[in-house]
């Protein structure tokens, strides 16, 4: 079975199994949020990528958009409002094929297997076989597909033979690989001999190697155009509340957790201390204070210990004010997007004093 969609606003890509129905929270949709990772790791066991889309959108909201409310996902439109004259009125699971099928309208055309299920019996086992039905679906239609790709183009080469006979270029299949995985980025050797110096090639690697991840899962995921509306609401910055034993909550953000290491954490509290900025090079002024904060979210450790990391980071020729600086920034945008977060880590040019630009009338200390 067969559903054209018209004016799809994301790209299905192959091995992604999207489930679909036409209406909202029905007893199948309510199981796949009930055992949701246990779905998902049927599906990946078998190569496949199931995508169940409010839970998807949530994810992608809590990301890109962590001011938005749960009412927000009840704003984003039903797959079946993009389905042209559909056949299917009971919960499916919708796939593409290994080759992009649209009909001569240009609506995608997706494989559809609809979701049989007598809620007396065990509905795990519906969603083990319905993996087995899909693998053997696809590989029947695909097989279907590239034969009539291949008379099509089989067509088009006798034409272009005849009229470009002399032509250099070879005829026939002419395909195009593209990589699956994201392109490595070739990274500069990091100096130890200037923090201040280092500083953005430092932080750079971490921000490089986190929008890596989220790319990779943007291209198995939902893509933006589908919470276009949501995500062009006003935004806003969270207020940040330090707790009495030094925890990191972003009361706007649905209360989200900010997690460090203490060392890390040290460095981040000392700079949020001082709105007006530090310049690397005048680090060691702050030895006395740095190490404070450090004892009191670290009390039990080694005194000795403690001074051993705080000379470091405050050493102008040691790289660890950059790493600790860059584990920051890593904390923030690896849970909201760089956009809002650029506002909570030490941000700076080189020679000039580096801050947190965050308003501090958003900063809340129990």
């Amino acid at each position: 079975m067969e559903i054209k969609f018209k004016g799809l606003p994301f790209e299905p890509v192959e091995g992604q199994v999207i489930y679909y129905e036409s209406k909202r929270d029905s007893k199948v949709s309510k199981f796949i949020r009930n055992n949701y990772d246990w779905v998902v790791a049927l599906f990946r066991q078998h190569g496949m990528d199931f995508c169940y889309i409010p839970q998807r959108v949530q994810e992608t909201l809590h990301y890109y958009a962590p001011y938005a409310s749960a009412q927000s996902i009840k704003e984003v439109p039903n797959l079946s409002d993009y389905a042209v004259d559909s056949p299917v009125t009971g919960p499916s699971l919708l796939f593409a094929l290994d080759i992009p099928v649209k009909d001569d309208e240009g609506n995608t055309v997706l494989q559809c297997v609809p979701i049989v299920t007598n809620w007396f019996k065990s509905t795990s086992n519906v969603f083990r076989n319905l993996v087995l039905e899909i693998e053997r679906d696809a590989a029947d239609r695909s097989r279907y597909y590239h034969n009539l790709d291949d008379e099509k183009l089989a067509r088009e080469d006798n034409v272009r033979f005849s009229l470009f006979e002399d032509s250099e270029e070879p005829v026939g299949r002419r395909g195009i690989k593209f990589a699956a995985g994201i392109e490595k980025i070739d990274k500069k050797t990091l100096a130890t001999s200037k923090a201040d110096e280092d500083f953005d090639e430092e932080v750079m690697e971490v921000v490089d190697e986190i929008k890596e991840r989220l790319k990779m899962l943007q291209m198995r995921g939902i893509n933006m155009m589908f919470l276009h509306e949501i995500l062009n609401k006003e935004s806003k910055l969270s207020r940040l509340r330090i707790t009495a034993d030094k925890r990191l909550f972003l009361v706007d953000y649905n209360n989200r957790e900010i997690q460090m290491t203490p060392l890390v954490k040290a460095v981040f509290l000392l700079f949020l201390k001082h709105p007006e900025g530090i310049r690397f090079k005048e680090l060691s002024d702050y030895y006395d204070e740095l190490l404070g904060i450090y004892k009191s979210l670290k009390p039990n450790g080694s005194p000795e210990k403690h001074k051993h990391s705080i000379s470091d980071i405050v050493n102008p020729f040691s790289n660890s004010i950059n790493e600790k600086c860059a584990r920051i920034r890593e904390a923030f945008i690896g849970s909201f997007e760089e956009r809002l977060a650029k506002n909570y880590f030490v941000t700076g040019t080189r020679g000039e004093p580096k801050s947190i630009t965050i308003d501090r009338n958003l900063v809340i200390w129990d």
